[in-house]
């Protein structure tokens, strides 16, 4: 493997509580990598004048690099397309978007969207649920397409100027003003309200009531793009290694045009040591759970786990020339920052390693 770029969305902790968490975090080759990179300057997000984005950094740094084209600030990345490609899904034709099953929590005054992360939402249900939906937009004329257990399809041509915003993007806000905006929003609600209806006396809720698993009570609309947009597509890499089934991994590999990463799972560092790709990505989701709940004894759990695992086996593979260069990408909410190493760098003995990069 000649390169590889890893995106490790919130590794980067928040400003007001960076110092206390870097202080309690041993990651020795972290530390490393970090020191003996290049850049590393963080950059922030452009953001709406309301003050925020309808999608977060990593998913605009990915949507980038698989060269869709869009605005975070007007709408989110236009991940359909790419995404049904990536399930093996054809749709030659209209204008898709990506339905995913949800949970709605009533919070004190507001709605909020639970992160599908914590659904435990399986294929069978998930079939369930969409078989018993289905009908409801077939009779709007709508064709639906599943993909897998929490990304499912609906093409709607007359739905194109809709505003929706990423799932991600939604968390921890206000639900009401992230749903879709648009002339044809009502329309959107309405169905939607209908589906709500149909899941909530559904058996599949009763039984995930009883194992005291989340409601599935809502579908969220994202990622609206044309069916021919996956054609002039070009990604800046050539493989893909994911470890946690991110839902963003499936855009990236219908860019690739495949419709599975060259390894899923904990043994990604064996796939990338024994490939012969040029530029691989590696995808780990492993902190946004913690980090969206504001569980960071948990985010410190997972980056010790992420130090044993992947941090010191990438500073390994770079020290033996296995790995001739590394990208990491990490971000937070509020942008992201790029760390380059090359094999050259590690040469330079006399940098001492520091964590202190991960600081605001």
């Amino acid at each position: 493997m000649n390169r590889i770029s890893l995106l490790l969305p919130f590794c980067l902790p928040p400003p007001e509580i960076a110092g206390d968490l870097l202080r309690e975090l041993h990651a020795p080759a972290l530390a490393s990598l970090l020191a003996h990179a290049a850049g590393g300057t963080f950059a922030a997000e452009p953001l709406a004048e309301h003050g925020w984005n309808y999608s977060l950094p990593h998913e605009n740094w990915l949507a980038r690099q698989c060269g869709l084209a869009f605005d975070p600030r007007l709408n989110s990345a236009p991940t359909a397309a790419t995404a049904m490609r990536g399930l093996g899904l054809k749709a030659d034709d209209g204008y898709w978007f990506v339905l995913s099953p949800a949970h709605i929590q009533i919070a004190r005054n507001r709605l909020l969207l639970a992160d599908p992360r914590t659904l435990l939402l399986d294929e069978a249900e998930s079939r369930a649920l969409f078989d018993a939906a289905s009908p409801y937009f077939e009779e709007l004329g709508k064709t639906v397409l599943y993909g897998d257990a929490l990304n499912w399809f609906v093409r709607a041509d007359d739905w194109h100027a809709l505003q929706t915003a990423s799932a991600d993007a939604t968390l921890g806000r206000n639900m009401d003003a992230m749903m879709p905006q648009g002339p044809t929003q009502l329309a959107w609600r309405k169905l939607q309200n209908e589906i709500q209806m149909l899941w909530f006396t559904d058996a599949v809720n009763a039984r995930r009531e009883l194992a005291g698993k989340p409601l599935i009570n809502a579908l969220w609309l994202s990622g609206g793009a044309p069916a021919g947009g996956t054609d002039s597509v070009q990604p800046q890499f050539d493989a893909l290694f994911e470890a946690d089934r991110q839902q963003v991994a499936w855009a990236c590999l219908g860019a690739l045009g495949r419709t599975r990463p060259e390894h899923r799972g904990t043994g990604y560092i064996e796939a990338i040591e024994g490939g012969s790709q040029r530029h691989g990505l590696l995808l780990i989701d492993a902190l946004s759970s913690p980090a969206n709940s504001a569980d960071w004894s948990g985010w410190l759990t997972q980056m010790h786990h992420l130090e044993n695992t992947c941090f010191a086996p990438l500073l390994s593979l770079m020290r033996s020339g296995r790995l001739q260069a590394l990208t990491l990408v990490a971000t937070r909410r509020e942008g992201l920052a790029e760390f380059k190493l090359t094999r050259n760098s590690l040469r330079k003995f006399w940098v001492r390693p520091s964590l202190k990069h991960l600081l605001p």
